[in-house]
């Protein structure tokens, strides 16, 4: 029986408040804006992300590349969107 893979827990933040970033939450991509900085009790870096325009939602507990199981930043596409 193969080993069960574990996922990568990133320690610190990448992204800083005001930063737009391209995040995928319950299966549907969105662009947004980092608010808050914040972390779990396991020591896990996550993301509170506000999306623009007349509804504004709140994402909270965003994880990094397939950190979380409902909702992460997607670095690539976030690069992409800044122009690197």
């Amino acid at each position: 029986m193969p080993k069960k893979r574990t996922k990568k827990v990133p320690k610190r933040h990448r992204y800083k408040i005001d930063e737009r970033v391209v995040f995928k939450f319950a299966g549907s991509t969105r662009v947004g804006t980092v608010v808050e900085l914040t972390k779990e009790p396991t020591g896990h870096a996550t993301y509170t992300v506000v999306t623009s325009g007349i509804r504004s939602r709140v994402y909270p507990c965003l994880g990094l590349d397939a950190s979380k199981d409902i909702g992460n930043i997607l670095t690539k596409q976030t690069q992409l969107l800044r122009g690197r």
